[in-house]
């Protein structure tokens, strides 16, 4: 997908100034670009199982406004994306029933941090240690900190 094509996706779903909305349904065009055969914009009842117990639970770090948000967001943006292609409404209804069904899943697995994928539990710790996960400058370092810490454990076991 085109950055103009993800970001025409981003302006019609929510305003600027929505910045919760918006990381949000940039997760959502990540998993859907990198993970939907068929588009960003396919959803079916089984991508939202897979994206809520599997991969956002693997891949992502949200903070209590996101996690908070999600329910509400997912199934406007299922609506959303499902419109967009003109996907007749009796068959969208189903689709946004399924954030439901597949939320305790997530809930359980987002919790779990042996579940979680390499990229998350490096950013999960350096948020812990207050590092900006904005500024690439300040992760590059502290990623090199980390990686020095874990030899120097590693060579004293």
């Amino acid at each position: 997908m085109s950055d103009e094509e993800r970001q025409r996706l981003l302006d019609g779903f929510a305003p600027v100034d929505d910045t919760v909305a918006r990381s949000l349904a940039d997760l959502f065009l990540d998993y859907g670009d990198g993970y939907m055969t068929s588009g960003p914009l396919c959803w079916s009842p089984g991508q939202v199982g897979l994206f809520l117990a599997d991969w956002l639970p693997r891949k992502a770090a949200l903070d209590a406004e996101q996690r908070a948000a999600l329910p509400d967001v997912l199934r406007r943006w299922i609506r959303y994306a499902l419109e967009r292609r003109a996907v007749d409404p009796e068959w969208i209804g189903p689709v946004v029933e399924a954030v439901d069904t597949f939320l305790p899943a997530f809930e359980e697995a987002f919790d779990d941090e042996a579940a979680w994928g390499p990229a998350k539990q490096i950013a999960a710790e350096l948020a812990a240690r207050g590092i900006d996960l904005s500024d690439s400058e300040a992760v590059e370092d502290a990623i090199r900190k980390l990686n020095a810490e874990r030899l120097a454990r590693h060579l004293t076991d």
